[in-house]
């Protein structure tokens, strides 16, 4: 039985960088750059007013205060859509708006409300600092600097600064297809009612909502009885997916089909069982350019399987940078118990005393009980062992969501 670190390192050594494709801009939010974007000119483009106000000579307002102001003649109006080749000369000042270029001569901008106009004279009651209200050319950034690099996620504010690269198109990294099997006599579709022993398939629903978040596209294929040619069939369509993802199966009972016919459909089984708590049974394997994972079928395990080796994967596989959840350090807020020989992922929310973080276990742990990912905002993360962790102590929290910062009851 391998160790969660073992798993995943066999795993990440066989994803391959996913292929590129072209998107519209407006197609590209929560996607993943594959080319460098290069500042096409100075951002800003030219030096421009950041009020509207006047835009004057700092000299010719060194003098000025309350009891004896400065008085410019205003010789010109520049609205943000004009270019002034005239240039401000000693004793003028120019009305200028906001996002209007600078005019030749003016090294500094005043807004309004810091001026007293009459007819065509304007008074200025305070000296004005050189380059007061003025967003130079190239301060944000120059041209040829990067904008956003390979492997960036682009969102929403950024496709605004596409935008004004002239970016209308954007290589990507194509979406992973993810095809999702159910398989298990006892599960029945949503739309039917099910029979004493029966139940509503719920996993891939589950399953395929962790993958659009990871940035893949899911495959919902139909759900499977246990039956060895129909699951062969729909493995074999599965495998022409980047990924196959299998629900329940996985386990060494008398229908638990999964194993023995992905072999004979040629998968190559890398591993099956990690020392993990919920998923023990665990299998993964690959199949030409199919990376297979074969998840339990309780559904907790099967979300947690997902998070800690499904979701890892799928975001290199894109070229994220990040490729794991964020985890930090926090106080249980009450006793857990570990699990003898596996690491143990427990279901929680965290809440915050000063600063310090705490994670609160759901009273309910068991692994078939899909109520209990209700709310759930991070695992806690037990390293095996024996006895209790009592409260106070300090343990790793894998976090799903950002925290929200609620305070510690």
């Amino acid at each position: 039985m391998l160790s969660i670190e073992e798993a995943l390192e066999n795993i990440m050594k066989q994803v391959q960088p996913i292929s590129t494709e072209t998107v519209d801009l407006l197609g590209a939010q929560n996607r993943v750059l594959r080319e460098e974007i290069l500042a096409p000119n100075d951002f800003p483009l030219f030096s421009n007013s950041a009020m509207d106000g006047y835009a004057v000579r700092s000299v010719d307002t060194d003098k000025a205060t309350t009891d004896e102001p400065v008085s410019l003649r205003v010789t010109q109006e520049i609205p943000a859509s004009h270019w002034s080749t005239q240039e401000v000369q000693p004793g003028e000042a120019a009305r200028i708006f906001t996002g209007a270029p600078i005019p030749p001569g003016a090294d500094a901008v005043e807004p309004q409300e810091n001026a007293r106009r009459e007819g065509d004279r304007v008074w200025f009651s305070k000296p004005i600092p050189v380059e007061k209200s003025i967003r130079f050319q190239g301060s944000h950034l120059k041209q040829g600097e990067v904008i956003l690099p390979v492997s960036h996620t682009i969102h929403a504010g950024e496709l605004g600064l596409l935008a004004s690269c002239g970016r209308s198109t954007l290589q990507v990294s194509r979406r992973p297809r993810v095809a999702i099997v159910s398989c298990g006599d006892e599960l029945v579709t949503i739309d039917q009612i099910p029979e004493p022993g029966q139940i509503i398939e719920s996993n891939r629903y589950s399953l395929a909502g962790q993958v659009i978040e990871a940035g893949g596209e899911p495959w919902l294929l139909p759900i499977i009885p246990d039956q060895p040619e129909m699951l062969a069939q729909a493995l074999k369509e599965g495998l022409k997916a980047d990924i196959l993802v299998s629900s329940g199966g996985a386990s060494v009972g008398d229908y638990d089909l999964i194993r023995p016919t992905l072999e004979s459909l040629g998968v190559s089984i890398d591993f099956w069982k990690v020392a993990i708590k919920p998923g023990k049974p665990l299998m993964f394997g690959s199949h030409q350019d199919c990376m297979v994972f074969g998840l339990p079928g309780n559904p907790v395990s099967s979300l947690v399987t997902f998070e800690v080796f499904v979701r890892p994967a799928l975001r290199k596989m894109l070229g994220h940078p990040r490729i794991y959840r964020p985890r930090i350090k926090a106080q249980l807020a009450a006793a857990a118990r570990p699990a003898p020989g596996r690491t143990h992922f427990i279901r929680g929310q965290l809440s915050w005393e000063q600063g310090e973080a705490f994670f609160i276990p759901h009273a309910n742990q068991n692994s078939g009980n899909l109520l209990s990912m209700r709310q759930i905002e991070a695992f806690g993360v037990l390293p095996p062992g024996k006895g209790s962790l009592e409260s106070g102590s300090i343990i790793d929290v894998m976090l799903l969501h950002p925290p929200h910062r609620k305070k510690h009851l």
